[in-house]
This record gives structure tokens, sequence and C-alpha cells, in this order.
């Protein structure tokens, strides 16, 4: 199977990376070549922003089976890959949250924002579910984890700078492996991982 992944070299991503090259797929790799440019060294690399239209188009050159976003940018961002991406692939996979549920309770400002720009982002696949699988993980954890919000220690995961236990946490490389299972399965819809 022919899959992009934009980014691919950081934490969700990265994990995807690796399961999808364990299942022997071909892997392209779309970023600015500047998180961890080391790894992945046997895959194919395409170097541009994706908030730039004419980066994207480079991707237009060839079609994918499955093109595997993993954002964290607002959702106008968002929209310009989908925009450019969407017709040349046979499915378009987008890892959302749960925390869209979160968008009226106010914790702190990048979290709002956050949880909007996710919401906002699900909602352009709003008459292309025949095309879109959407995943709404939980608590992701795990290596190389570069969210910050966790102490990882030999007793277990924290809550930063608290004694607050980490619970009903996913392993990021069993998340991974998961949406690869429904990947190659040709399922659509959305997925919720809780």
């Amino acid at each position: 199977m022919e899959i992009l992944i934009l980014g691919g070299t950081q934490f969700v991503g990265k994990h995807l990376t690796i399961e999808a090259l364990n299942r022997n797929h071909n892997v392209t790799l779309f970023n600015r070549g500047i998180s961890n440019s080391k790894l992945f060294s046997n895959v194919n690399h395409i170097i541009g922003n994706r908030n730039n239209k004419n980066d994207l188009k480079n991707l237009v050159k060839r079609e994918w089976d499955v093109v595997i976003d993993v954002p964290y940018f607002p959702v106008d961002i968002v929209k310009k890959s989908i925009d450019i991406l969407f017709d040349n692939v046979k499915r378009y996979v987008f890892i959302s949250t749960v925390s869209i549920y979160d968008v009226n309770i106010t914790y702190d400002n990048w979290y709002t924002k956050y949880s909007k720009d996710k919401l906002e982002s699900e909602k352009l696949f709003y008459g292309r579910e025949l095309k879109s699988l959407i995943f709404r993980p939980g608590i992701l954890c795990g290596s190389g984890d570069n969210t910050n919000r966790f102490d990882y220690t030999e007793d277990g995961i924290f809550w930063k700078n608290t004694n607050k236990k980490v619970k009903n946490y996913h392993k990021v490389s069993e998340f991974s492996s998961y949406v690869l299972n429904l990947i190659e399965k040709k399922v659509r819809g959305i997925y919720e991982i809780i």
C-alpha cells in the first residue's frame, strides 16, 4: 500500500510510520525536515511545509492509497492539506482526539484552542465520509512523547509535576497498530479509543 504520512517523525506520527514500515507498506513522509530528520533513511522524504500550498502541490504528482494526517495545527492549515490531497487519495485518515468533547470546558488557552481546532478539522470531512477514516484517541503515552504532559518514572506515568498517576491511557504503539489494522481492512467512519 502507498501511504503518505504528513509529519511522521514525532511521537504519534513516528509510531505510525514504524508500524506501517513493519507491515511492509511503501511509506512517504512529508514534513519540513526539522524534527528527527535522521529518522527513517529508508523511506522517501518530501521536504515541505503544509502551510505552503506550493509545497503541498508537490504531493499531487502521485496518487496515494492512504494519507495519514496527525495535525497539531489550526483548522485553516489542515484545510489546505485536505483540499489539495483529498482527490488524490483513496482514503484520508485523520487523527483527532476525544478532547473535542471538551470544547465548552475552559481549562487553559492551549487546550481549549487545540480541542476546537480538532473539532473544526473533523467538520471538514462532512460530505466526504466515503473516503475518510477518523480516530479519536484518549490519552496516548509511550516512547518519544514530546507533549510534555507527563513524567515517565519507574513507578509509572504521572501528570507533569504532580503525584497523580495517569490512568486509562493507551500505549501509542498499540494505538498505531490499531490504526493500521483498520486501514488495511479498508474501513471508514469515526472510531473512538478511550
